[in-house]
């Protein structure tokens, strides 16, 4: 998996769960006349946001330095030693056979 596509996973997550905490809080306080419902309701809707973007971005770098130590450390014991790799193929089977 490419680094890009954890950005890309990130960023998708955080407009679903933006568009869902806008269409449930503030477009639900909207509707009310009460003007403490509607302060209350944007003060819930810039936190939630706000802890949602920092949850994931948090996540998604905690994430891509852990798969950078993981590749760095695999790489200091590999040997290489084994034997080389051929792809099948049905050439080789079919003339084994003959």
């Amino acid at each position: 998996m490419c680094v890009d596509d954890y950005f890309f996973c990130s960023s998708l997550a955080h407009s679903e769960l933006s568009s869902v905490l806008y269409e449930k809080v503030l477009l639900l306080v909207w509707g009310y006349n009460n003007i403490l419902i509607l302060v209350v309701g944007i003060i819930v809707f810039v936190c939630a946001t706000v802890g949602v973007l920092l949850v994931i971005e948090t996540l998604s770098a905690f994430l891509h330095a852990l798969r950078l130590h993981w590749v760095e450390f695999q790489n200091k014991f590999y040997e290489g030693d084994g034997y080389k790799f051929y792809p099948f193929s049905f050439a080789l089977v079919t003339d084994g056979d003959e």
